[in-house]
């Protein structure tokens, strides 16, 4: 997926496309109206999840990476929702039901701020970010 501006998950689900298709999310920039509904898309995406999935794969520039690991983190926005779920009783039961084992895992994502391009172990695919001058249009 390219980006994650305003209202993405919920257009997927009226589309009928599952987040937990999604493994790979590219970044072009960040701006608000390209990766506002990261959070949302993110955390569906893993309470959806049996937690056998491989880890959400995002790739962008600069800052990426750290705007990646404080949402989930410790001291993340989004901390406390998903530590609940995974320890609620009602959230391990749909858990359950949805096929997945207990514990619960916290979310997995793996963010990489990268310039450049970036060759995919498939050694076929290959997505190059080209940096732009600041005040460049979108």
């Amino acid at each position: 997926m390219v980006d994650c501006g305003p209202g993405t998950t919920y257009k997927m689900g009226r589309m009928g496309l599952r987040p937990g298709r999604v493994g790979h999310l590219f970044f072009t920039h960040h701006h608000f109206d390209h990766n506002c509904d990261f959070p949302c898309f993110a955390l569906t995406r893993w309470d959806l999840s049996k937690g056998t999935e491989p880890p959400l794969k995002v790739y962008g520039p600069p800052p990426t990476r750290a705007f990646v690991e404080r949402l989930p983190g410790k001291e993340g926005a989004f901390f406390d929702d998903w530590n609940s779920r995974i320890q609620h009783p009602v959230s391990q039961a749909i858990h359950k039901r949805r096929g997945g084992g207990l514990p619960r895992p916290a979310p997995a994502i793996v963010a990489r701020s990268f310039g450049g391009a970036v060759l995919f172990p498939d050694e076929l695919t290959t997505v190059a970010l080209t940096p732009r001058a600041e005040g460049a249009g979108k």
